[in-house]
């Protein structure tokens, strides 16, 4: 199917927001719909890159290897972001990193040969593509920079705050829906070292562990983001 045939099931909501941004798209090219559900890998390290996808629906991560730990999150993305141009623009052969679906996700597959064609037919896109890689690299080197100076229980704040954040209505208490794994993925550190650092925060009050499951409220939020930033300083 082509583009225009692909998106004619989706709601108007998606495909005006869509419109802007592929309102040049090689109107022959062929698109794939995928779906992926929590936890699936859409592409796995080492593959041939042969495909570039766009994120529709839902959130991915984004997970590379390390020497002595099994993995390592890097970042996560929300619609509408792109996935393989990095590998592709870079004339790598291979996907350098994980992508997993942390949700649900709906997302558009096409060809290599069929987005390289788009950026150059359309100096606007390749433009864009090209702030938005540089800036998203930018993100990554803070938050990288950031990690080396924060100690296990330091990463391990940061990643509980995000996820609290994460809600699309933080109400006055929170079950964070990140488990113990991707916390020590997101981290770098054991989930040995996770699961010590958050007995020594519910300890101190900062959140709360019924059943195993984290929850945090807004005062505990703030409690935690006052003592996150201290490790800051």
């Amino acid at each position: 199917m082509n583009l225009s045939e692909t998106l004619g099931s989706e709601g108007k909501a998606l495909r005006e927001k869509l419109e802007p941004m592929i309102k040049s798209f090689p109107s022959a090219a062929s698109v794939l719909p995928v779906s992926l559900t929590s936890g699936e890998a859409l592409i796995r390290e080492g593959d041939p890159c042969e495909r570039v996808y766009l994120l529709l629906s839902g959130r991915v991560s984004v997970i590379i290897s390390l020497p002595r730990l099994s993995s390592y999150t890097v970042t996560e993305f929300r619609p509408f972001e792109f996935f393989g141009e990095y590998e592709l623009l870079a004339g790598k052969n291979q996907y350098l990193a994980e992508v997993r679906a942390v949700s649900p996700c709906r997302l558009l597959s096409f060809s290599a040969r069929t987005y390289l064609q788009w950026m150059k037919s359309d100096p606007e896109f390749y433009s864009e593509r090209v702030r938005s890689i540089v800036g998203a690299l930018l993100d990554q080197a803070v938050n990288e920079r950031t990690r080396h100076f924060l100690d296990a229980p330091g990463r391990v704040m940061q990643v509980l705050l995000r996820a609290y954040e994460a809600c699309r209505d933080p109400q006055e208490s929170v079950r964070l829906t990140v488990t113990r794994a991707e916390i020590a993925e997101r981290t770098g550190c054991s989930v040995r070292t996770v699961n010590r650092v958050i007995r020594s925060l519910a300890q101190a009050k900062l959140l709360d562990v019924t059943h195993g499951k984290i929850r945090l409220d807004a005062a505990q939020r703030q409690a935690l983001l006052r003592e996150f930033d201290l490790r800051l300083q």
